[in-house]
């Protein structure tokens, strides 16, 4: 731009002439675009001259961010933040990755997961894409993750409220993805508590399906025990309710005749704090 004074020099060189063409593509402005942009910004039109080949192309540099590195990334986040144990879990597929033409430069890519991600079955995964340290554009990615881990299946039916004990169960490696979140994986954490329901043989066995038994009944005959740091009294007691192991219940003092809230600590043994 030359000639004129120097305000209307510096107000043809604001004009905007729209938004730079995406990474990688072309944009033509002609003589009759550069006119129709001055009289859109009030341009006095005598005296000014336009001088341009037929054709101005203008292309945006760009770089190619190719599917695999963006694979590659969320690859190695996930080996990263997986919770699991080394050889539980396996990325089965990383699947939606795509190339992209990203703004010419230095390109880094950050790989996020969700805050409540399990990091189990189809997990989606944002990749954002920086360029010369700028935000440039947030693509998606699916891994497909499986992990195996051994949980407690029934071997035999069980009724309502039946005792379960190790001959009822068994243990078969699964993948997690395809079971509860509640699936129990120990053996030994469910012997001795009972089924809250009736329960068929080859069932994975859930928390929710089974509960401690009540070792006290209502009316029961137990020991008050009554602590603190440098005193234990003992009292008979006699139970107002039913109660589970570490489940707090309302006793009553024989001799004084006044109840109390104490945790169940066997059959007959109940403890205060005090």
């Amino acid at each position: 731009v030359s000639g004129g004074s120097a305000e209307l020099r510096r107000k043809v060189q604001q004009i905007s002439f729209g938004p730079a063409p995406k990474p990688g593509r072309s944009k033509t402005v002609d003589a009759n675009e550069i006119s129709r942009r001055l009289k859109g910004s009030r341009i006095e039109m005598e005296g000014v001259q336009i001088q341009v080949d037929p054709a101005i192309q203008v292309t945006r540099r760009s770089t190619m961010v190719k599917a695999d590195r963006i694979k590659a990334a969320a690859k190695q986040f996930l080996l990263r933040e997986m919770p699991w144990e080394p050889g539980t879990a396996r990325i089965k597929t990383i699947r939606g990755a795509e190339g992209l033409t990203v703004p010419d430069g230095k390109v880094r890519l950050k790989v996020m997961a969700a805050r409540s991600c399990k990091f189990l079955g189809s997990v989606p995964l944002a990749v954002s894409i920086f360029s010369n340290g700028k935000f440039y554009k947030k693509a998606w990615v699916t891994a497909d993750i499986e992990v195996r881990s051994r949980v407690v299946i029934v071997a035999e039916p069980l009724g309502r409220y039946q005792p379960i004990d190790a001959d009822h169960l068994k243990l078969e490696e699964v993948d997690l993805a395809t079971v509860p979140s509640q699936a129990i994986k120990s053996i030994d954490e469910v012997v001795g508590m009972r089924a809250k329901r009736k329960i068929f043989p080859n069932t994975v066995l859930r928390r929710d399906y089974v509960e401690a038994p009540h070792v006290v009944q209502r009316g029961d005959l137990v020991k008050i025990v009554a602590r603190s740091s440098v005193l234990q009294l003992t009292a008979q007691g006699i139970t107002r309710e039913r109660g589970r192991r570490g489940e707090r219940i309302r006793v009553e003092n024989i001799d004084s005749k006044k109840q109390v809230y104490a945790t169940v600590v066997d059959a007959s043994t109940v403890e205060v704090q005090f």
